[in-house]
Formats: structure tokens, sequence, C-alpha cells
């Protein structure tokens, strides 16, 4: 009874679908089978996934607390405001859904939403030409994009991309209706969606400040009130918002106050490089069209300058947030794509829509498969490690960990796709080695242990089956890590590589421009760490960037 009621309402949805649409519709639904099958593979991280199961805390040495009601949320939620960052509501809902809900509710919603998303996106773009602008969007995203797998396919990531996408657009789509006095009232539901994620909401808000000061000048000139007029409540509220999310005292000191100029730069140069994709790509087809199709470009110009002022924006906060992290320019890209697919929509001829949409079709179906078996794989190797951390009395989790290097087209495809559970390196944000690091404490209270240490499978292997390992300091089979056994009970302060000379006129250019000056490095004490195993001292730490790796001549500890 209950099949036959459901499959009646999709064959109504279905007759009242336009025979035009067909192709659009059936696009979506084959899309959200294919994110709800990558999404159910998701494996938690060590890292924030944990950590979200409890209440943050200004002091992060202060014992894990469990979160037991809503209230407990806003409580951690406040912490969150002063010491992380000043996305409340997006982070609300993250703890919310972590703590309360069954994971795969999260899976289905972040399927259901990146459909959603696709067709406000095409709504955005007036509507038309739907297959068309919604296929090469997925392509884009999917397969060109260097944050998708952090951004759209990681719980905590979808929360903060995803998700304030989706309201970003909703909200940008009723605002184009704010001329109709009677959606005014919904102004202030722009409070709550600039309050959302500061990489998009401030350079979107940049849109806004320059829309609402030609509007202003056209009043002035007797231009009537047009939509930038009408909409100036939308956009107030909408900046409200940005600027309660940029008064958090914690978003500054996660942007490195103490970093320089200079590092900014270059870190941004990097990103621009490594992680700016469709911009570059747009930026090469503005140029194409300046020489060949002038007219077209200037309507285009005209129809989306001020989203090519938050393009510029959200390009800057790439440049200056001092980080290389590649979700970092997902914003960015999105601006860009939502631009380039327009022109393409406007440029191209029938013929080489058709081309285009066969050639996006092919690669995400190719893209897909090792997308989801490489996913597979990783939630393999945490189920693996979830078995001992159930283990009664177990406190050493032995972690698979995939090897790169073995095969770059493998290689590849982990990288975009998958959020491995488990990272030891130089820039992993915890240290699993480290049964003190709140991630790893709060792994450990979550199953109901006083503590955990966690390393590489031939790591702990060794460690336990192998009194004579390490001896010397060597690398983990990743070449992540180095471990070293010392005499037992041996506390280390510092950790300090003895480098070779190095002839800046040898290396590349990239090279020379992170050489490292000094003949000696030391690594904080957040990247080491004494730990007893099977009655053994061993230190454990990271290995360093390679610009100090390429030089070690020897390691010393005191």
């Amino acid at each position: 009874m209950v099949l036959s009621n459901i499959f009646g309402v999709i064959a109504t949805a279905l007759r009242r679908v336009q025979k035009e649409n067909y192709g659009y519709f059936i696009f979506l639904l084959l899309t959200g089978f294919g994110m709800l099958l990558l999404n159910m593979t998701d494996a938690p991280t060590l890292s924030d996934d944990m950590v979200y199961h409890f209440m943050w805390s200004e002091n992060p040495d202060a014992e894990v607390q469990t979160i037991e009601s809503i209230v407990d949320l806003f409580r951690s939620q406040w912490s969150h405001y002063l010491c992380v960052n000043g996305r409340t509501i997006v982070h609300l809902l993250a703890q919310f859904f972590f703590v309360f809900m069954p994971a795969g509710v999260l899976h289905c919603l972040n399927a259901l939403l990146f459909v959603v998303l696709l067709h406000g996106c095409s709504e955005l773009l007036g509507g038309k030409e739907r297959l068309f602008t919604t296929m090469i969007m997925s392509f884009l995203l999917f397969t060109v994009f260097s944050g998708f797998r952090s951004a759209m396919l990681w719980g905590l990531g979808a929360l903060n991309y995803l998700w304030v996408l989706v309201v970003t657009i909703a909200f940008l789509l009723l605002m184009k209706e704010a001329k109709r006095s009677r959606y005014v009232w919904l102004a202030p539901l722009g409070l709550l969606v600039g309050w959302g994620h500061e990489g998009l909401s401030l350079p979107i808000s940049v849109g806004f400040m320059g829309y609402l000061i030609l509007g202003v000048r056209r009043v002035k000139n007797g231009g009537g009130h047009d939509t930038a007029v009408n909409s100036t409540a939308f956009m107030v509220f909408y900046m409200a918002g940005t600027a309660l999310c940029l008064l958090s005292p914690g978003i500054w000191g996660r942007t490195g106050a103490a970093v320089s100029m200079v590092s900014r730069m270059v870190s941004g140069a990097i990103n621009c490089v490594e992680n700016v994709h469709i911009t570059w790509l747009l930026l090469i087809t503005l140029v194409i069209m300046w020489k060949q199709e002038q007219r077209l470009l200037a309507e285009h110009l005209s129809k989306w300058r001020f989203v090519y002022l938050a393009l510029l924006a959200s390009l800057g906060i790439v440049v200056l947030c001092g980080t290389t992290l590649e979700r970092v320019a997902f914003f960015t890209d999105f601006i860009a794509m939502l631009l380039w697919v327009d022109l393409m929509q406007q440029s191209l001829s029938a013929v080489w829509k058709r081309r285009l949409q066969i050639i996006c079709g092919l690669l995400l179906i190719v893209s897909f498969v090792p997308a989801y078996v490489l996913r597979k794989e990783n939630e393999k190797n945490w189920i693996l490690a979830e078995q001992q951390m159930k283990e009664q009395g177990k406190e050493m989790i032995s972690v698979e960990l995939p090897v790169n290097g073995e095969n770059a087209l493998t290689d590849y495809f982990r990288n975009h796709y998958v959020n491995t559970s488990f990272e030891f390196g130089y820039y992993s944000c915890y240290m699993g080695f480290d049964s003190h690091d709140s991630n790893v404490r709060c792994a450990a209270r979550m199953y109901g242990k006083e503590k955990f240490i966690f390393l590489p499978a031939d790591v702990a292997e060794r460690m336990a089956h192998d009194s004579i390992a390490y001896r010397k300091y060597e690398l983990d089979k990743s070449k992540n890590l180095y471990v070293w056994q010392l005499p037992r009970g041996r506390k280390v302060n510092t950790v300090r590589f003895i480098l070779n000379d190095e002839d800046l006129s040898e290396l590349s250019l990239p090279q020379r421009f992170m050489a490292y000056e000094g003949n000696t490095y030391e690594l904080d004490d957040f990247r080491f760490e004494v730990i007893e195993v099977s009655g053994r001292s061993y230190l454990v730490f990271t290995r360093p960037t390679s610009n100090i790796y390429r030089r070690i001549k020897s390691i010393e500890y005191e």
C-alpha cells in the first residue's frame, strides 16, 4: 500500500514535468542518487567530526564535556564564537546533527541539497537550457573544483559550504522578487543567511554595497526606484549578518594575526596556482570574448558587474587569508563558475552545447567509479580502526593508511574525493600519537576509554612485536612520521634537524622561493611526543616540510 502510494506520487510528478524537461529531471535524479551513494560511504575523520560531538571550551586542555541538551548546544557555540570563528548558525546545526541525529539523515540531506543547489543555480542563471547549465556545473564541481571532497563530501564541510550555498542562492532568488511588496517582511531572514560563512557572505556584501551605491545614485538622478532600492532591506539585513560573523574574536586568531603580509601573499599565490581553477578559466574566456564577441561581453559584464565585484573580493580573501587550504578557494571558484556558465550559455552554438554536454556526462561517469571505490576503501579502513576502538582495554589503535606514490592516477582520485579518516604529518590539525590532543581525547571519550594513541599499522606492528625496531630514527611506510626508540623513561623537550648546506642556484624557481635559510630547524612541541608501548619508550615526530626534509643531515633531541 505504501509503495503504491509512493509510486503514485512519482508518476504524478513525472506527468507534470513538461516533455522538454524530461532529460533535466532524469539528470537531477541520477545526480542525487550518485551523491547519496558517495555520502553513504562517508567515514568520520579524527579531526572535527570527533570534536563537534562535545561542548566547545575556551580552554583546549579542559576536560571533555558531553552535549546533553539544546541548552548545551548554545553554550557550546558561545565558546565556539569566542575562540574559533563566527559561523554560529552553521556550527549550531553541525553539532545538532552530529550529536542528536543518525549519520544517515545528514547523508540524505546533503544529497538532496546538492540537487537543490544545481536547480537553484539554474534559476539564478535565468532558468534557460537547464540540462546544459546543470550538467556543466555538475562536471565543474565534481571534477575540476579542487575543494569538492572537503566542501561537499564531508559532513562538516557540506554544512559550511553546500548548506550555506543553497540558503544563499534561495535568498538571492527571493530578493529578485523583492519588488513585490508582499515579500518585504521576509527581509530579516537575511540576518541568518549573512551569518553563515564569511568566505561567501563578505564578498556578497561587498557586491551589495556597490549595488546599493548605484541604486542611490539612480534615485538622486531621478531614475526612480529600481530593484536595488526596493531590495535595500534584504541587503542591509544580510550585511548585518555578515558583520555578526566577522565580529567573532575567534576568527581573527584563526586567520593568523601574527603572520606577516609577505607570508600571506606567498600562501595566497600558492593557493591561486594550486586551487583556483575556474577563475582562471573565466579570465581566459573573457580575454577571448573581448577579441571576438565584444557585444556579448559588454552585455554580460553589464548584467553581472556586481557579481564580478564580489568575485574580486573573494579572490582577495584567498590571497590575504594566510593559508593554502583548498576549500578557501571554493567560494571564489563557485562565483566564477556561475559567470563562466552564463558566458557559455550565451555564446556557444547549439551543436557545441550538445557536444560539451556529452563530454561532461562521460567524464562524470568515468570520475564517479574510482571515487566510489576509493571512498569504500577509506570506509573499510575506518571500520577496522573502529573495531579496535570498541575493543575492551585497547588503547593503541593500528590505522591502515593508503600509500601515495604507487599509482599517480589512484593518488589523484584519492586526493580529489576521499577525506582520509586518519592523517599523520606536518600539516595535520591533530596528532594521533598524542593522547593529550583534544581531537584524540574526544575520540577516546566517544568510545568510553581513558585515552587513545593512533599510529600507522606498520609502526604499531613493529612497536608491539619487535623490541629492537627503531633503534635509529626511521620513517613510516607513508613517509610522514619519524619513529625513534629511546632509553626507557627518557623525556624530550626539543627535536632538532641538522641541515646540509644548500646552493640556491641549483634549485628550481619554486624551491628557491621557499628555501630555508638556516642550518638547523626545530619542531614545535605540537609535532612530537614520547609514547610508551610494550614497556619501551618511543619518540614519534612528524617529517618536516620538503624545504627542510631534502637537507636533513642528522636529527638530535634534548
